[in-house]
């Protein structure tokens, strides 16, 4: 007999969003981290992906509902039509790459990176199980040299795995496991049919670490859709993108687009993400013309 948490999980994507999640994760009470629910995500009726039940998000809500990521979620579906490949550079549960699958051609190739076993499998499965193509999984970290290194798995929060031991909580639970590591460098030598790429990385506090194993073949990423959060930020990365690669830096602030000529600082909360391209805000304009987006300059 189907519960009433699994039956809303369930409903077509016009009924998913903020309000069915907070109203779903209330009548789910607190499960199990080890609970799974069957949810379309709020992305397409068609979806049967397994997910976590402890985030209502991803088993009631919809991307509109993704409040600090949906700016990311819906640019990337627009700039994605301009690109050759995509790449999402710490999927985690696969959220994004499942967003994209669903707005781009199946023609266009995706590939996840994910050095968590667990969640790797969990999104391998989804995607054999809803029948989806040209999705190519990567179970390495990213990093600036290929190679193996220390990976901390977060057993308290599947979010938060991470290169950098030094990012989590001391209270957090960890288990150190010995993962391969690859630079980007790396992976777009061994993938050379693909000359543009959106690039998305969120890799918790190990930003640095991707752009310097980036920067031979920087000049393919067509847009880098990136988090920097407060150490990113002190170590300046946004000038350092602009300084060395020439791209020009867009602070993400929900469905605005601000450009930014240096790292100024500026903050709205829970907004952590940033585009980096060669198009100028007049460009950029004219790219997102029509769509919910804004550029302010």
């Amino acid at each position: 007999m189907r519960t009433i948490p699994s039956i809303l999980a369930g409903l077509p994507v016009p009924f998913k969003g903020a309000t069915l999640s907070r109203i779903g994760g209330r009548l789910f009470g607190h499960p199990s981290r080890e609970d799974l629910i069957f949810s379309n995500l709020g992305i397409d009726s068609h979806y049967k992906m397994t997910v976590p039940a402890e985030n209502s998000l991803f088993a009631f809500g919809n991307p509109m509902a993704y409040y600090g990521e949906r700016g990311v979620l819906y640019l990337s579906s627009l700039l994605g039509k301009h690109v050759d490949a995509v790449a999402d550079i710490g999927a985690n549960w696969g959220y994004y790459t499942f967003f994209m699958r669903h707005f781009l051609t199946e023609g266009k190739p995706i590939f996840f990176f994910e050095p968590n076993e667990k969640l790797f499998d969990a999104i391998r499965q989804n995607i054999i199980s809803n029948n989806l193509v040209n999705i190519h999984g990567i179970k390495k970290g990213i990093a600036a040299v290929s190679g193996k290194a220390s990976f901390f798995v977060n057993l308290t929060n599947d979010l938060s795995s991470t290169l950098d031991k030094g990012f989590v909580r001391t209270t957090d639970e960890l288990v150190e496991k010995t993962i391969e590591i690859i630079s980007f460098d790396d992976f777009v030598e061994q993938n050379k049919d693909f000359n543009k790429w959106l690039v998305k990385v969120d890799i918790e506090n190990t930003e640095s670490d991707f752009i310097k194993g980036a920067a031979k073949h920087m000049d393919s990423v067509e847009f880098l859709l990136i988090e920097f959060l407060e150490k990113a930020r002190k170590e300046k990365l946004a000038d350092l993108l602009t300084q060395q690669f020439g791209l020009n830096a867009y602070y993400i602030n929900d469905f605005t687009l601000e450009f930014m000529d240096h790292e100024d600082g500026r903050y709205a909360p829970g907004e952590y993400n940033f585009l980096f391209c060669r198009h100028t805000p007049e460009a950029l304009s004219s790219l997102v013309g029509g769509s919910r987006f804004t550029v302010v300059y």
